[in-house]
């Protein structure tokens, strides 16, 4: 009687054993689902789940080879001989398996690295696996420096199967903006590109003759960049449309631009874009026809929208100025405490004391 009361409670209304039952039902539902998708997992490579035990122990875990260990043709062999190799799982040889029926044979034992999860560990377990070169379609097998890197197209570059398809596409679409690669290494700017998927493409992928050096230059004109538009700026090497969108929005809210190397302020400009066409932008010497802050009559919403300002500082110029008097010369605004000098020489191109 002293434990039926004890749990009466859990029953005292409906609406109570509704809950308990919507409770436990969700309860059996998720551990049915999860047997479920174990279940599924465990059918892709049974082999690989029956055996896990039998192959593994710690004695196993080491890197090194097992003395009088011999090398395991890596496109004939199964999974329940690839998971016994020290170092390897049950997840890695799924995707060594996966890749392989996916792109076919691999050429060389240097190709695991294109294989997400791989590439820390590559270099340590490619001691155990060999190609043989008889087994493969001589006609697609490939040679040192039998890719010109330059002048192959997504699709081809895809094909090899050396590359993650993502990393193909970054390569191409850098490869347009630079007009072409000068030498292999110049990849190491492609997103996502790591040291081992780099030394595959050494071994394959040379860079032959740039882009811009087998196509016609187009004919540049020189650009005053507080005259042009995004459109002209989009003929220049190195800029495309979204760049060039950027140069236009940022010179909007500087007002104008008194000096070229701005544009290295724009977000996503880098040192070796803004070399290829430099000698083809200039900004013209009157930049008095262009609006100029009134230091001494400007509020803060206008002061803090200019790049060079912000509210924090524009507060403290409209704080000083009212206690202080107008500015007369840029030497009144330096007597605002805590500012870097190099801050207002970069704004006093923009700034009238009148």
């Amino acid at each position: 009687m002293a434990l039926d009361r004890r749990f009466r409670w859990l029953f005292s209304s409906n609406r109570q054993v509704v809950a308990m039952v919507v409770f436990a039902t969700v309860l059996l539902l998720g551990v049915g689902i999860q047997k479920w998708w174990l279940l599924s997992q465990s059918n892709e490579l049974p082999d690989i789940q029956t055996e896990k035990k039998t192959h593994y122990s710690k004695k196993s875990s080491s890197s090194a080879s097992p003395k009088g260990f011999q090398p395991i043709e890596l496109n004939t062999a199964d999974s329940t001989t690839i998971v016994s190799l020290p170092g390897i799982g049950p997840k890695l040889t799924h995707r060594i398996l996966k890749n392989r029926n996916t792109y076919g044979p691999f050429y060389a034992v240097i190709e695991l690295r294109r294989i997400y999860g791989f590439d820390t560990i590559a270099p340590k377990i490619e001691h155990f696996f060999y190609v043989d070169t008889k087994l493969l379609p001589a006609q697609k097998a490939m040679g040192a420096n039998s890719i010109d890197i330059n002048q192959i197209t997504e699709e081809e570059l895809r094909q090899t199967r050396l590359l993650p398809p993502e990393i193909c596409h970054r390569i191409i679409s850098l490869r347009g903006k630079k007009q072409g690669f000068r030498k292999v290494e110049d990849l190491k700017k492609v997103y996502g590109m790591t040291d081992s998927l780099l030394q595959v493409i050494e071994k394959y992928a040379f860079a032959g003759s740039r882009a811009q050096d087998t196509v016609r230059k187009r004919k540049i004109t020189f650009l005053d960049l507080n005259q042009t538009d995004s459109i002209a700026l989009e003929q220049l090497p190195g800029i495309g449309a979204k760049l060039a969108a950027r140069i236009i929005i940022y010179r909007n809210k500087l007002g104008f631009y008194h000096d070229k190397t701005q544009i290295m302020e724009v977000y996503g400009m880098k040192a070796d874009f803004f070399q290829q066409f430099s000698d083809y932008v200039y900004v013209a010497n009157d930049i008095s026809k262009y609006p100029h802050i009134q230091i001494n009559t400007a509020e803060v919403s206008e002061l803090g929208r200019h790049p060079y300002v912000g509210f924090t500082l524009a507060k403290r110029i409209v704080a000083y100025r009212t206690q202080h008097g107008k500015f007369k010369q840029l030497g009144d605004l330096m007597n605002i405490k805590e500012v870097e000098k190099t801050t207002w020489e970069k704004l006093l191109p923009y700034l009238s004391f009148n």
